[in-house]
């Protein structure tokens, strides 16, 4: 083991899920500046998922991949709206 760490081949895990960049609702105000005709596309950010942590203050129209019910009530009672983007 000591001249050969490798000997046994590769050790761990690998998740076979992919791996989503998700971000929340109170974090959506520092990307309003990138916002194209009133609507912030998260996906061209780089986002996959909106979460509903944190408070909305905006009304905010909001393009995602997927959102949880918690956010998506939480942009509408500030105003906003929520548009799913299909594959």
């Amino acid at each position: 083991m000591k001249y050969e760490p490798d000997h046994f081949g590769r050790h761990g895990f690998v998740s076979r899920f992919p791996e989503k960049n998700a971000i929340n609702v109170g974090d959506l105000e520092k990307f309003l500046d990138r916002a194209k005709e009133g609507v912030l596309n998260l996906d061209e950010l780089g986002f996959d998922k909106l979460l509903g942590k944190g408070r909305v203050k905006t009304a905010i129209k909001v393009m995602v991949r997927e959102a949880s019910e918690k956010a998506i009530r939480k942009i509408e009672e500030a105003g906003g709206e929520v548009i799913l983007i299909e594959e």
